[in-house]
């Protein structure tokens, strides 16, 4: 057999020896491809795996991939030893070992013994490994996890009591190694906070929280904070959420206990020099915000019904009137009915009135006059709306209400007609004929009935919502209604029984003076 012949056997054979037994573990059985699809079934990654970065451990399972004379690939999985088997060619130590690590040694031990052969060497699935918990935590000893779960996968909020601390949290490593996770930052900000990935055997140990600063006022999030390692105002900042945009950065208070005695400092907020930004905090400091008054985003009213354009619009609170925002809206429309433009406002939250809760539990025969007119008053009050007749509002004067925010007006379509109502033979609608008196509606309805009380006939104004005896009233106007009441039941006997009694006394008296 020639060299080259001999070699090339040789080499067939090495190949064969090392590949079979590995490719064995997947062909062998059922149970054994069952086992291996334990194995590779996937491990949820928070992202790729940095091979510089992961170690090896018991359990980590690879896949080890030849190309050359010979394609073969086969799984291996690193024994509890921290080793690797290779067939003819021993072990390999890759416990500890970053992955770039150890794919060099194996692809090193394998090229020294077959040249020519190409080598593979990836991690198909990160092993499950135990970590301890410790201190305050809900529940205490031992939990499962993978080796691409960091501190914030472990240490749910479920987990954490709240005397827990979450910023000076300990992990514990077997090599006697530490490190303090600041866990608390990293899920407010979004920074690395310590928030290392876990190893095998990590014990992590959650102490109680017992110091703290705060922040108020113009900041994203009010409240106080876990005190920090290395806290600065900066830092606090950044937990609360930053600035708001109605903040006043310039002039900010810090408050602070020196030996029991508390001390106010300014700062500023702009200045990123220690005696600023840079500022380191204690335990029990607060800082105080100001912010600007009367600052807002924007205040607007809304504008509906026979306008030229309607939606809503920017105005200025206490500024602007309601003759310049219907001049911003294009005006009204022609069939708009400008004697009743409404304008709802929303009331304002207020406590309980006391005395308006009492009146209404009582009956109107039950309250004196003035009682009557305090309940009529307050509920009158406690109406939303207004109605505004632009036919004699002056711009800009004092008639001409001033907006607010949430205000919503609504211009409605003019009703050319008067309502016509109660004791009248045909009650309904009559249009409108300018100038004439409510009489001359009542008889296009028919006229009165027989029991009509003529002398109370009112006309409630669609301008106003008032109500009005109809002879003060006396020309009705668009929309208005007029209603003529009942007459109340007059019985004959209270009268007569009331004239007996009187004759009957001034008898007596006349029969006193003669005597």
């Amino acid at each position: 057999m020639r060299g080259g012949s001999w070699r090339a056997w040789l080499t067939g054979v090495l190949l064969a020896s090392l590949v079979r037994p590995l490719a064995a573990q997947t062909t062998t059985s059922s149970s054994d491809e069952a086992r291996e699809a334990r194995l590779l079934a996937p491990v949820p990654l928070a992202g790729a795996v940095d091979p510089d970065r992961y170690r090896l451990g018991p359990g980590d399972v690879l896949r080890l991939a030849l190309y050359g004379p010979i394609s073969r690939q086969a799984t291996l999985i690193v024994a509890p030893e921290g080793t690797l088997f290779l067939q003819d060619m021993g072990t390999v130590r890759v416990a500890g070992l970053t992955l770039s690590q150890a794919r060099q040694q194996v692809t090193a031990r394998i090229k020294g013994a077959l040249r020519g052969v190409g080598v593979e060497f990836q991690l198909i699935s990160p092993r499950a490994f135990r970590i301890y918990l410790t201190g305050e935590v809900r529940f205490t000893g031992p939990h499962v996890t993978n080796a691409t779960s960091r501190l914030a996968d472990v240490l749910a909020d479920s987990l954490l009591t709240p005397t827990s601390s979450r910023r000076r949290i300990e992990v514990r490593s077997r090599d006697g190694s530490r490190w303090l996770a600041d866990l608390e930052k990293f899920r407010l900000t979004g920074v690395d906070g310590d928030d290392h990935s876990l190893s095998d055997g990590d014990v992590i140990h959650v102490p109680v929280a017992s110091q703290y600063i705060a922040a108020w006022g113009g900041v994203g999030r009010q409240g106080r904070y876990e005190l920090g390692l290395s806290d600065s105002l900066s830092t606090l900042l950044e937990l609360a959420g930053g600035l708001q945009r109605d903040a006043m950065p310039e002039r900010a208070l810090l408050v602070r206990w020196d030996a029991a005695r508390r001390e106010s400092l300014w700062v500023s907020l702009t200045d990123r020099s220690a005696a600023g930004l840079g500022m380191s905090l204690e335990d029990g400091d607060e800082l105080h915000v100001f912010t600007k008054p009367d600052f807002h985003e924007s205040d607007r009213v809304t504008v509906e019904g026979r306008v030229a354009v309607t939606g809503s619009y920017p105005v200025r609170s206490g500024v602007t009137r309601l003759s310049q925002l219907l001049a911003n809206a294009g005006g009204v429309l022609p069939d708009a009915d400008s004697a009743s433009v409404l304008l709802f406002r929303a009331r304002p939250a207020q406590t309980s009135d006391i005395e308006l809760d009492r009146l209404s539990r009582l009956s109107r025969s039950e309250m004196t006059s003035s009682e009557y007119a305090t309940f009529q008053t307050r509920l009158a009050g406690l109406a939303p709306d207004f109605r505004v007749d632009m036919r004699r509002l002056k711009p800009g004067g004092g008639n001409d209400p001033l907006l607010t925010n949430g205000d919503r007006i609504v211009v409605s379509r003019a009703v050319r007609s008067v309502r016509v109502d109660g004791q009248v033979l045909r009650p309904g609608v009559v249009d409108l004929k300018p100038g004439e008196p409510w009489s001359y509606y009542v008889k296009q309805s028919g006229g009165m009935t027989a029991r009509a009380a003529k002398s109370q006939v009112r006309i409630t104004r669609a301008s106003s919502g008032l109500t009005l005896p109809a002879k003060e009233a006396d020309v009705p106007l668009a929309g208005d209604f007029l209603w003529v009441p009942e007459r109340a039941d007059n019985p004959a006997w209270p009268y007569i029984r009331d004239s007996i009694l009187i004759m009957a006394q001034l008898a007596t008296v006349a029969i006193a003076f003669r005597n």
